[in-house]
C-alpha cells in the first residue's frame, strides 16, 4: 500500500503527545530488534482521527489499526506500562490506556461471512482487505506517525476535501453488513457535506431503510442524537423524512421549522443539547409512549426529561412574558433544567431571535437559579398536634404554596403561625 507525502495535516497537536508517540512506536518496534528501530509498519492511525486531522478539526478519539493480534498488542503495550482492556476481542479490538489517553486498537480484518452487524471475520496483514470492510471512503484513511497518509480506496482524500460521503464499494453491500450505516451515512453527510447527500448512497439507504427496524433501540438512539448535533442536522433529517427513512424509527409529524429555529438559538446562546432537539422534532401527538419512541430504550432520566418537554405532564410550560416572580415559582416547581428546556422550546416556536431581551433575561435567571429550601418539615407540624396522614400532607402542601406565592420570604416561625391559622379553619 503506497503512502502519500505532502498532504497537509491541519491538526497536529495530538501527534506530538508523548503517549501517542509511545503507543505507535511500541507497536511498530520489531520484537527481535533490541535497538528499538522501526521496521515494517505494523500499526497506523485510522478513521476519524486521520479524517479530522486532515480537515483541521480537533482530534479526541484515537483509533489504531494493526497487523498484530490482540494478544500481541496486549503483551507489547503492557510491557511499556499501558493498561490494556479487552473491550471487543471478538472483533479484534482492545482499548489501551496510557496516562490519560485512551486508544482503540483493532487488528486488521477481512470479512469471511456477513450477516447483519455480526460478521464473521478473520485477521489479516493486508491493509487493502481491512479498508474494504470499512463504511465510507473518508473513514478508510490511514496515517503513520510521520504524517504519511494512505488511501486504499483511492477516493478517500478527494472525497474528504470535496466534502462527499460515499460508501466503499457497493453501497448496498455495506448496508447489508450493518444497517446502522444508513444512519451513519446521514450523520456524516449532515456533518461534512455542503450540499445534498451522495445520490448512490441515498438510493441504497432508501431501498434498504426497512432494515432499520431490526436494529436495537440503544444503537438507534445513540446515532440519532449524534445526527441532531451535526451542523446540517435539520436539512438531513428533512431528507430522511421526505424519503421515508425517518418513519422507520421515529414517529411523525415532525416539527422541522421549530427545530431549525431551536438549532439557531442553541448555537448562538451556546446551549446545544441533542435531547432537547429530539423533543423539539417529535410531535406531542406521538409522545414518548409511541411504540417507536419506546423502542429507543430511553433511560428513566431521558424519559422524564422528554416527557416534560413533549407532553408537558407537570404543567411547566414557560411563557416568555413571565416576570421574575412567576419565573421563580416555575423554576422551583420544575427545576432549572426543565425550565430552560421549555423556555428554549417556546422561544423557538415563537420564532423570536436569540437577541430577544425577555428570553435572555429568563435564561440568565435560570442559569443563576439556586433553589431555596422549604424550612418546614413534617415533624414541625406534628409538634403542632397534626397527626401523620393525609391531613398533614395537605397542610404542608398549602404552606408550601403560600411560601412560594410570598416569593419564598416567610421564615420558619412565619410558616408555623400560618399553619395554625389554616388549622383553625379546618373542620374538626
Amino acid at each position: 500500500m503506497d503512502g502519500q507525502r505532502g498532504i497537509t495535516v491541519k491538526t497536529r497537536d495530538w501527534l506530538e503527545m508523548p503517549q501517542v508517540r509511545k503507543v505507535l512506536k511500541t507497536l511498530n518496534t520489531s520484537a527481535d530488534d533490541s535497538s528499538g528501530a522501526i521496521g515494517d509498519i505494523k500499526a497506523r492511525f485510522v478513521g476519524g482521527c486521520v479524517r479530522d486531522a486532515l480537515l483541521g478539526h480537533s482530534v479526541s478519539d484515537i483509533d489504531i489499526a494493526t497487523s498484530h493480534s490482540p494478544e500481541r498488542v496486549t503483551a507489547l503495550l503492557e510491557a511499556v506500562g499501558a493498561k490494556v482492556i479487552p473491550t471487543g476481542l471478538k472483533h479484534g479490538t482492545v482499548t489501551a490506556v496510557l496516562g490519560h489517553r485512551h486508544f482503540e486498537i483493532t487488528t486488521l480484518r477481512r470479512d469471511v461471512e456477513t450477516y447483519g452487524r455480526h460478521a464473521s471475520v478473520a485477521y489479516t496483514d493486508n491493509w487493502q482487505e481491512d479498508a474494504r470492510r470499512r463504511d465510507f471512503t473518508l473513514n478508510a484513511l490511514y496515517m503513520d506517525i510521520d504524517e504519511t497518509v494512505y488511501d486504499p480506496s483511492g477516493d478517500g482524500v478527494a472525497d474528504l476535501h470535496a466534502r462527499r460521503v460515499r460508501f466503499i464499494g457497493e453501497a448496498t453491500d455495506r448496508i447489508r453488513e450493518d444497517a446502522l450505516r444508513i444512519l451513519r451515512f446521514f450523520r456524516f453527510s449532515a456533518r461534512f457535506c455542503k450540499e445534498g447527500p451522495d445520490a448512490e448512497g441515498l438510493a441504497a439507504c432508501i431501498a434498504l431503510s426497512d432494515r432499520l427496524e431490526q436494529l436495537s433501540g440503544e444503537r438507534l438512539l445513540q446515532e440519532t442524537l449524534k445526527i441532531l448535533l451535526a451542523p446540517r442536522a435539520v436539512d438531513m433529517l428533512k431528507v430522511m423524512a421526505d424519503e421515508g427513512v425517518l418513519s422507520h424509527f421515529l414517529p411523525g409529524p415532525y416539527a422541522f421549522d421549530d427545530l431549525r429555529h431551536l438549532v439557531g438559538l442553541e448555537n448562538v446562546l451556546e446551549k446545544v443539547d441533542a435531547e432537547r432537539r429530539l423533543a423539539c422534532l417529535l410531535s406531542p401527538l406521538a409522545g414518548i409512549s409511541h411504540p417507536l419512541v419506546r423502542h429507543l430504550k430511553l433511560s428513566n432520566r431521558q424519559q422524564k426529561r422528554l416527557s416534560s418537554m413533549i407532553v408537558d405532564e407537570m404543567g411547566h410550560e414557560v411563557d416568555l412574558g413571565l416576570d421574575r416572580h412567576d419565573a421563580a415559582r416555575l423554576l422551583y416547581r420544575a427545576g432549572a433544567e426543565s425550565f430552560m428546556d421549555n423556555l428554549l422550546l417556546q422561544w423557538a416556536r415563537c420564532g423570536l431571535p436569540p437577541e430577544d431581551k425577555k428570553g435572555q433575561a429568563l435564561l440568565m435567571q435560570a442559569a443563576d437559579w439556586c433553589a431555596p429550601v422549604f424550612p418546614v418539615r413534617g415533624a414541625d407540624l406534628k409538634r403542632l398536634g397534626v397527626e401523620a396522614g393525609p391531613v398533614l400532607g395537605q397542610l404542608k402542601a398549602q404552606l408550601e404554596d403560600w411560601w412560594i406565592n410570598e416569593n419564598f420570604q416567610p421564615e420558619k416561625d412565619d410558616l408555623l403561625q400560618q399553619a395554625q391559622k389554616i388549622m383553625s379553619m379546618m373542620p374538626r
